[in-house]
């Protein structure tokens, strides 16, 4: 038996040479660590602006642009005759569980997409028992107000069109709402790193005030503290409150730190090339930063040489 874990190279690399950068310049700063932190996060989730125009993204630019076009998933099913492909994807699993619910023992129902604030479902109608609309699909009933709910399963066809609807048997059901979640998830592997959600944490590492080299409090808060500590993870989370991702930073005295975590990975190489080129901007900024101050010291200079020679 043996277990194997497959890394890219340019990753370690790239991971190496920005933290070899960044001590580099942190032994050189006179910054407080929590500004530079903030300002090294920042660059590598959020990107940099480019003296003299032009943009490095950051992670997430990065990763959403190698996100499959929208319409992609469905026109790629489409051109395979709706063949899903993996049985036990995740996508199918969940998709075929919630058909299962839906249908119950019924083998077809009458399915509409139905748009909310934030987002749109394949919803299953409901059928009027009584009435002057008795037989007619319903999708606009609110079912948490209806006396006694009568799914529209086993209804004609007819009946579901006429609803403005269409009538799907259980597999139609199940590869509708399983291209619908692949459509959805598009852009979940830039997500984990949403910048949007880690913007008020990486104000607050700014904010940071220091007396003697030694965190004291938040500007403007209070100091009392003499050995000020902060810790804090941040999440972005999906629309059911399951966390993609997260960034923790820790200060404690003289002392900061911060970990990126992106839940759901990275699976291409493609994708890794952009961590790697998102690590690199870090690097780059650390040693523009620390070259005026250890060019008139041979042995950091060699140092920086070193370093800035692994530029990409």
């Amino acid at each position: 038996m043996s277990v194997s874990v497959q890394i890219d190279p340019r990753s370690i690399a790239a991971m190496r040479r920005m933290q070899d950068a960044l001590a580099l310049y942190a032994a050189e700063s006179s910054r407080a660590p929590s500004k530079f932190l903030a300002d090294a996060t920042s660059k590598l989730l959020l990107g940099e602006d480019v003296d003299g125009g032009g943009r490095n993204e950051g992670l997430f630019g990065r990763l959403a642009a190698l996100s499959p076009a929208a319409g992609q998933a469905t026109d790629e099913a489409k051109a395979r005759g709706y063949r899903m492909g993996r049985r036990e994807s995740t996508s199918l699993s969940i998709a075929r569980a919630r058909v299962n619910e839906l249908l119950g023992r019924g083998e077809s129902g009458a399915f509409r997409v139905m748009s909310g604030k934030s987002r749109s479902a394949l919803t299953l109608g409901t059928v009027n028992t009584r009435g002057k609309r008795k037989g007619e699909v319903n999708f606009r009933a609110r079912r948490d107000r209806l006396a006694t709910v009568n799914d529209a399963v086993g209804v004609t066809r007819a009946q579901a069109r006429a609803s403005g609807g269409a009538l799907l048997n259980r597999q139609a059901a199940i590869v509708a709402i399983a291209l619908r979640r692949r459509e959805a998830a598009r852009r979940a592997d830039a997500v984990q790193f949403l910048p949007s959600r880690y913007r008020t944490t990486i104000a607050k590492l700014r904010g940071v005030a220091y007396r003697g080299g030694q965190a004291v409090g938040l500007r403007g808060g209070s100091a009392d503290s003499y050995r000020y500590h902060l810790r804090e993870t941040a999440l972005v989370q999906n629309a059911k409150g399951r966390p993609l991702g997260a960034l923790s930073v820790e200060i404690s005295g003289a002392e900061a730190s911060a970990t990126i975590i992106g839940r759901l990975g990275l699976h291409t190489a493609a994708q890794q090339a952009a961590l790697a080129d998102s690590m690199n901007v870090v690097s780059n900024y650390a040693l523009r930063r620390a070259f005026t101050r250890v060019k008139d010291d041979a042995a950091k200079f060699h140092r920086w040489m070193q370093l800035d020679a692994a530029r990409p």
